[in-house]
């Protein structure tokens, strides 16, 4: 595929929010089959995309004598985004928090040295804004990253290591996808007795994917 790593993975990305979007059930109400809560929408994408770097789907793939290269890569890609979300939390939220009219430019500082202390990388100055997301929307990312994070554990512990290979585990998406917008992430994880949202089960992921 052109493009390289990053491509792999942002197709994936794509998928799993088209395929939410294909199973929902055309009967429930409009508002209901659009999308409502950003961190859901999201995690059925990271759920698909993160596949990629959990050594397990690429013993699965024929990436032949680059397989190894192409693990590092996409680990290195997934840490790096999980970083910057995580490490952006706080200044999004003094970014809501700004009173109406009030300019952002105060904050430049705070999220430049906020990015840098997350993922070691600088952003240049005018890229600051450009790479921030409005309002809370960091936030509502951190909640999908946890959902799929947990949503793939529950996989493997119900369906198996691979659970990608489980008719089952298809039909479990396939019915979680049919409700729509029905579940914020919160009432999903909760019905599926995933427990609250939590970053451990990302912090458990990165390190069992190395």
């Amino acid at each position: 595929m052109a493009g390289g790593p990053s491509a792999y993975a942002s197709s994936f990305f794509a998928l799993g929010r088209a395929l939410s979007h294909c199973f929902t059930s055309a009967e429930l109400r409009l508002e209901r089959r659009r999308p409502h809560d950003r961190a859901v929408d999201r995690a059925w994408g990271w759920l698909l995309s993160d596949r990629w770097a959990d050594p397990a789907w690429l013993a699965d793939f024929p990436c032949g004598r680059d397989s190894e290269a192409l693990a590092r890569s996409l680990r290195l890609r997934l840490s790096f985004s999980r970083r910057r979300c995580a490490g952006l939390v706080g200044v999004s939220h003094s970014l809501s928090m700004l009173s109406s009219g009030a300019s952002p430019s105060a904050l430049r500082g705070e999220l430049t040295s906020a990015a840098r202390h997350a993922t070691s990388v600088e952003l240049e100055p005018e890229d600051v804004f450009d790479r921030a997301d409005a309002e809370l929307a960091v936030v509502d990312e951190l909640r999908g990253r946890c959902l799929a994070a947990q949503l793939a554990e529950h996989l493997r512990r119900k369906h198996g290591r691979r659970f990608w290979r489980e008719r089952s585990a298809g039909e479990l998406l396939k019915e979680l996808w049919h409700t729509g917008s029905t579940y914020t992430a919160e009432s999903l994880a909760a019905d599926l007795g995933l427990g609250e949202l939590d970053v451990d089960a990302l912090i458990r992921e990165s390190l069992a994917n190395g």
